[in-house]
């Protein structure tokens, strides 16, 4: 298969390793721990989705503050020239890295990066899948990326098929974990392909670690930092809301200057003022959500080779 226009930049400055997904699943602590590894070299840009569905991108829709757009024109790094300028600044040895959380849930993109790069080492996270949909939901929501405010409308809306071509917020197709991994292990060696548990990265961070580094062949460090991220935080006042999309389109079309601290922390310190952690899920949400989620533990369990107790548990049990 050919990728893009693949003359115009050399292949070896393909990514040697993809952080693919879950969303919600503690990809963006993996991926700030790794970018402070002086092997390693990750773009400020965490996201490019290059991979996502290259042939067929045209008939994606992105929900963005009230208005469904072409996903295309949200994406800076859709083109291959743009998309292999991320790593035009890596030193010499270093390997490189990205991480765009919808290529788990991307149909095409496991061969595509297999065609771009066969050697490359594949990292999926994963999280208990109703906890997952619930966090995505509102982490979508506090973005104005959610058009409902209700996560059982959003769910029936996904059940009923009407999200198929939405990106980012199908979050029944976003939890079929069984699918998703095989389209990685039909066409990677499972030794190249890494999976990991947000539960277990709660519970020991410290052994998560070690087993990424030594997934990548890198030294692991004698301190590690896992930092926690993308915590979800509602806002409902109008500034609220504005402060959120303005640093949302600042950081999407202008990410160098989104980066410099007089921009991107008085941003950060306004939304974390205005805001407010988003309410538990329901019993009856949860209920609905076991219902249309499939249930996949067995399936993923056999996949890792254990038995996963917390998910199960998860699955069932109803908030206080």
């Amino acid at each position: 298969m050919n990728i893009e226009s693949r003359s115009t930049a050399s292949v070896d400055r393909y990514p040697d390793f993809f952080i693919v997904g879950a969303a919600k699943a503690g990809t963006t602590s993996i991926y700030q721990m790794l970018s402070k590894h002086s092997d390693i070299y990750l773009p400020r840009e965490k996201e490019p989705h290059y991979f996502f569905d290259i042939y067929e991108m045209d008939k994606w829709k992105y929900w963005d503050s009230g208005n469904l757009v072409p996903l295309r024109s949200t994406l800076k790094y859709a083109s291959l020239q743009r998309y292999l300028s991320l790593f035009a600044s890596a030193n010499e040895g270093q390997i490189l890295g990205e991480g765009s959380t919808q290529y788990l849930h991307s149909t095409t993109a496991a061969k595509d990066i297999y065609a771009a790069n066969p050697e490359a080492k594949i990292i999926i996270c994963l999280r208990e899948p109703i906890g997952r949909a619930f966090s995505a939901f509102t982490y979508a929501r506090s973005r104005g990326e959610e058009p409902e405010n209700s996560f059982l409308r959003a769910l029936n809306s996904c059940a009923l098929g009407h999200r198929r071509r939405q990106f980012a917020i199908d979050y029944v197709s976003g939890s079929d974990y069984e699918s998703q991994i095989n389209r990685y292990l039909e066409v990677f060696p499972r030794n190249q392909v890494l999976i990991i548990l947000m539960e277990d990265l709660i519970r020991d961070s410290l052994l998560v670690c070690e087993e990424v580094h030594n997934f990548l062949g890198v030294s692991v460090p004698q301190t590690l930092f896992l930092p926690p991220s993308n915590v979800s935080v509602e806002i409902q006042s109008g500034v609220g809301m504005a402060v959120r999309v303005a640093a949302k389109r600042l950081r999407r079309y202008s990410p160098e200057l989104f980066d410099q601290p007089i921009f991107r922390m008085p941003m950060q310190f306004l939304i974390n003022k205005l805001g407010k952690r988003p309410p538990r899920m329901t019993n009856e949400e949860r209920s609905f959500a076991a219902f249309v989620i499939p249930d996949q533990i067995a399936a993923i369990g056999k996949i890792l080779g254990r038995d996963l107790v917390s998910w199960r548990t998860a699955r069932t049990r109803e908030e206080s």
